[in-house]
């Protein structure tokens, strides 16, 4: 029993590296920019990818191509992501709802690029650079995790830090370089983000789609330090890889088992709720404040056309009705969207999973 005990601990101790590695990454972009980065599983997947195709692909030694990946491509991601993304968003209002929108849309389009460049085919035989055993990713996580903290209370670049995300303007006018910070940022969030994904890939499925949503998972390591703290992170990650490896060993009767094997799978989408729930300063605030003036009614013209492209698929007939009436269903799913963002208030990326629930409670 302690044998099996020590195993799952170890297990455990890998599963909440791995988080705690993300959650330090997206802690730092956030601190940096303000941005909540939901490409950071994308880009460990493109990282993951590119030191595959280098060593099993071209034959190059592991850990030189792991020194392209990690130090040359991820940061350079992290970069052009700011420069060219990002960065125009911050000068135009630094407003939260366009630059989560454009997170999204870098996730979207680094997952669909990988699968057309790699196929969407899973790959077994990504190169290991650290053994299955959790002290090396540990190692890793500390010195990583302690870097971070002593920068960000005890240097100049911290404070500068600290300075642009309370109030890029004031910092500007103070003499910061704002955008030397965010550049700054945008590469260490990349790089713990291919570090994460290279370190990942040879124990889960290396595919374009599920590497991606595995670290997001994981999105509640960072929530529960709420943004700010890589230490609590790293204990909040450790202790929830932990506590899901533990949790294999439980077999109750009934109805309980299966409930229980749910929770244990969707512990780190369980520990968000909870800490989104319960912390203080968490979900507090509308994610989208605007104010009344800021918005401005539909046009009487706009509802005729919306009305005509609604019921235009239902004139058609045969295969093309078949598949033209899918656009009435993703137009309810989209004003499903304006109704919870627009007036509401309130970001959601689950609406796309409700619709699946009704048509799989309507079955």
């Amino acid at each position: 029993m302690s044998s099996l005990t020590y195993d799952l601990t170890l297990a455990g101790l890998s599963v909440g590296a791995a988080a705690a590695l993300t959650g330090i990454g997206l802690i730092v972009t956030y601190r940096a920019t303000g941005v909540l980065n939901f490409a950071h599983g994308a880009i460990a997947m493109v990282c993951a990818y590119v030191l595959r195709g280098l060593v099993v692909d071209r034959g190059w030694p592991p850990w030189p191509a792991a020194a392209l990946t990690l130090l040359v491509l991820a940061p350079g991601i992290g970069v052009v992501l700011e420069r060219f993304v990002f960065r125009p968003l911050s000068v135009r209002g630094g407003d939260p709802a366009r630059a989560l929108v454009a997170s999204i849309g870098v996730f979207v389009l680094l997952v669909g690029g990988a699968a057309l460049l790699w196929g969407r085919g899973a790959r077994d035989d990504a190169p290991v650079l650290v053994p299955a055993e959790p002290w090396g990713q540990l190692a890793v996580v500390v010195v990583l995790a302690a870097g971070v903290g002593a920068v960000i209370r005890r240097t100049r670049f911290g404070r500068e830090l600290r300075a642009v995300v309370d109030d890029r303007r004031l910092a500007v006018l103070a003499g910061v370089d704002a955008d030397r910070v965010a550049a700054a940022g945008w590469a260490f969030g990349s790089f713990t983000a291919g570090l994460t994904g290279v370190l990942l890939a040879p124990y889960v499925r290396l595919d374009p789609y599920g590497l991606p949503l595995l670290v997001m998972e994981v999105v509640a390591v960072a929530v529960a330090a709420r943004m700010r703290g890589p230490a609590v992170a790293v204990v909040v990650a450790l202790g929830i890889g932990v506590a899901q490896s533990q949790l294999t060993r439980l077999h109750p009767s009934g109805w309980g088992e299966p409930l229980l094997q749910a929770v244990g799978a969707n512990l780190f989408v369980v520990a968000l709720l909870v800490a989104a729930l319960v912390l203080p300063g968490v979900g507090t605030r509308d994610a989208l404040p605007r104010p009344a003036a800021a918005r401005v009614p539909a046009h009487p013209g706009a509802w005729i056309v919306a009305g005509v492209l609604f019921l235009l698929p239902l004139g058609l007939a045969g295969r093309d009705l078949h598949t033209a009436v899918q656009v009435p269903a993703l137009g309810v799913v989209l004003l499903s969207l304006v109704v919870v963002t627009g007036r509401g208030g309130q970001i959601s990326l689950g609406q796309a999973a409700y619709a699946g629930l009704g048509a799989l409670f309507t079955a």
